[in-house]
């Protein structure tokens, strides 16, 4: 869940905690790991090169002057087995730790199981929300400006809906590149929720109808125009708040407030 409760609201702007590797290093490392098998008689270096390529060539001539030259090539095809093994447990292990998370974020997102009314986490269901739709996001720096926030009465799975269709919005309307910037904070009794991008924005003639059903702003067959009919009514009359867009050119703001606060 998000650290906004524990400290003064500050925007964070996400970043990749772990970069992809390089793949031009990695063709060159086992290039190079191939180069050194074929130079030192190894038989099939090609179909070994690809495991022992985390095996810097030091290394292998380290091997090869602990092992005489009648069993290196059966000692190079231990090695190779043994991180062949290592890769798979650790790809394994990856895996598992994915699926997990992607089925925890699954959970949260429909909220399965769960009442129809409760008190609800807005922050956790932004989260929620982001990690559901991150392959979508890729490209765009996403900025976490949550204020502390007590918990709603609410539905979460519908709100989740609000938080999709904003979000998604928002992205197509950047076309993969800008600034989506989610902030929370307390007016009162109500919780309010602002999801704001650097898109080009909407024409102010525009503005009075976007929440009509029908209605849509995207080309003839990306749009059915229903996506926020659809959060006016879930915010509107199932929850009895409010929902407005606000738009300039670099600066698109749809806000959301929530009453129902819970006192902590």
């Amino acid at each position: 869940r998000p650290d906004r409760l524990a400290g003064p609201a500050a925007p964070v702007a996400t970043t990749a905690a772990n970069p992809e590797p390089d793949p031009l290093a990695a063709a060159e490392a086992v290039d190079a790991v191939s180069d050194w098998l074929t130079g030192a008689g190894v038989p099939g270096a090609a179909g070994l090169a690809p495991a022992l390529s985390a095996v810097t060539t030091a290394a292998l001539d380290g091997l090869a002057a602990a092992l005489r030259p009648a069993v290196l090539a059966v000692g190079v095809r231990v090695l190779a087995g043994r991180l062949s093994v290592r890769a798979l447990a650790a790809d394994a292990q990856a895996a598992g730790r994915a699926i997990s998370a992607l089925v925890a974020s699954a959970a949260a997102y429909s909220d399965l199981g769960r009442a129809p009314d409760r008190e609800v986490d807005i922050g956790e269901g932004l989260e929620a929300t982001l990690r559901v739709l991150a392959p979508t996001l890729t490209g765009l720096t996403i900025v976490r400006d949550y204020a502390p926030l007590p918990r709603v009465t609410a539905h979460l799975g519908e709100l989740n809906q609000v938080w999709t269709h904003l979000v998604r919005n928002a992205a197509e309307a950047m076309g993969g590149r800008g600034e989506l910037r989610l902030t929370t904070r307390r007016e009162g009794p109500c919780a309010v929720v602002e999801v704001r991008d650097s898109g080009p924005g909407i024409p102010p003639d525009l503005l009075p109808r976007l929440f009509q059903p029908f209605f849509t702003t995207k080309d003839i067959g990306h749009g059915t125009g229903l996506g926020l009919h659809l959060c006016h009514e879930i915010v509107a009359i199932r929850h009895n708040g409010s929902i407005e867009a606000v738009s300039a050119p670099g600066d698109t703001r749809f806000v959301v407030r929530l009453p129902g606060v819970v006192s902590p």
